[in-house]
């Protein structure tokens, strides 16, 4: 019994810290692909509403304690305008 709680505490530990160095993972729905293709007309496509078109979601253990690095916010091709 003590072997499977050692056993059980390694892993929640190693998924923490890979939580941790790698707090994205490619988004289900898009694929990674940060578009989203139509049903009907396949050549259509639009950002994927699940990643915000970036292609990338958060691990829940990450987003729960908010730990890594910091996610981009918005679509990959978004570059915000500086105004001087």
């Amino acid at each position: 019994m003590s072997y499977c709680l050692d056993a059980l505490f390694v892993l929640a530990v190693g998924y923490m810290v890979s939580c941790h160095l790698h707090p994205d993972v490619d988004c289900r729905k898009c694929k990674g692909t940060g578009k989203h293709r139509s049903f009907i007309y396949k050549r259509a496509r639009r950002p994927c509403h699940n990643c915000g078109g970036t292609g990338r979601t958060r691990r829940f253990f990450a987003w729960a304690t908010d730990i890594g690095q910091p996610r981009l916010h918005g679509p990959r091709w978004f570059k915000s305008k500086r105004h001087v």
